[in-house]
This record gives C-alpha cells, sequence and structure tokens, in this order.
C-alpha cells in the first residue's frame, strides 16, 4: 500500500506533464493562425461581403485533381484539423483571440478569433440546427447561422467574440459536436 501512493503520484505528475505538452502544442497551432499565409491567387481579400459568399481560408492551398475543386489546405490549418474532434474545443477557446492575422476582410487584417471561427464552422459542417439556420439558402458574412454564434470579422469586438464563444461552449459542453473534414481537402 506504501509503494502505492509514489507510483500514483509519478503517474498523476507523468499525466500533467503530458497535458501541459499538449497545451504547449496546442497553443502553438493556434500562434500559426498569426503569421500563416493567408494570400488567395484571384483576390486580395480572403474575407469578402459580396452577397454571393463570404471567403474562407479554407479555400485556400495546393490545388488538386478530383470531381471538384479540391486544395491540400495550408500546413497551419491543416496540423489544427489533424487533431480531430479536439480541434473543436481548442477552436472554441480562441474565438475571443484579438491577436491580428495575414487573413484579411477590406483590406485589413481579421483577428484570430475570426479565423478560428471561419475553421470551425467548416469543421462542424453546417449541420447542427442550434448553430445553423436549417434549409437556409442565404449567403453572405453570416448567413444561416444563428444568432449569438457568429461576428463580423469587422466588427468583432471583444463583448460579441465572448458572447459567441460563451454560446459556442455552452454547447460545446454536451460533448455533441461533431467534427467534420473538409470533403474538399486532400
Amino acid at each position: 500500500m506504501i509503494l502505492l501512493a509514489p507510483i500514483s503520484i509519478l503517474l498523476l505528475s507523468l499525466v500533467a506533464a503530458e497535458s501541459s505538452l499538449s497545451q504547449v502544442k496546442n497553443d502553438q497551432l493556434i500562434d500559426a493562425l498569426t503569421t500563416a499565409d493567408f494570400t488567395h491567387p484571384q483576390r486580395s481579400d480572403i474575407y469578402f461581403d459580396d452577397g454571393a459568399s463570404d471567403g474562407t481560408v479554407t479555400e485556400l492551398g495546393s490545388p488538386v485533381e478530383c470531381n471538384y475543386t479540391c486544395v491540400v489546405p495550408l500546413p497551419a490549418l491543416k496540423a489544427i484539423a489533424a487533431l480531430g474532434p479536439n480541434s473543436i474545443p481548442l477552436l472554441i477557446e480562441h474565438l475571443d483571440d484579438t491577436r491580428l492575422t495575414r487573413a484579411t476582410f477590406r483590406h485589413r487584417p481579421v483577428p484570430v478569433g475570426f479565423v478560428a471561427l471561419d475553421l470551425l464552422m467548416h469543421f462542424t459542417g453546417y449541420r447542427d440546427s442550434r448553430m445553423y439556420i436549417p434549409d437556409c439558402s442565404d449567403d453572405g458574412l453570416g448567413a444561416c447561422v444563428q444568432p449569438g454564434f457568429y461576428f463580423r470579422p469587422d466588427q468583432a469586438l471583444q463583448t460579441q467574440m465572448a458572447l459567441v464563444k460563451t454560446n459556442w461552449k455552452r454547447i460545446q459542453k454536451e460533448k455533441t459536436i461533431q467534427f467534420v473534414y473538409p470533403n474538399w481537402w486532400r
């Protein structure tokens, strides 16, 4: 019985160290969003509001052959997606991250929180009616997203970002958010 106590302490220490290393790695994955090269070959801004689409970093990468438009995603994005379902809480945790990225909207950099929101929306596949409006055919920035689950890149106030983060966390606590790997990524 006495020998078990030191072994238990050692095991708990190892688990804590592993958790700490995992957190450092996850922080590095998010840090990479601040320096990732989010340039698009045909347009200057990644995000735009033209009524037909709003743009996304998930379309960026090296084109590859497939039945429809496919890309090998940027390494910074692919590394986050490689976490699979574990990417969801990581992205939610950074929805209020105000550090700027090289992704732009109206020629201005957008915050990490908005890129996290973009990834989160694509990694959840727009299928969950708690976050998305079912059978919605609208388009543009924030179209088809339930109120309180989206903020615009040019109006990303800390209070709005925090509210969106709170709402996503509330749903995530139910452990029912499904991770969906973007089908156009190879």
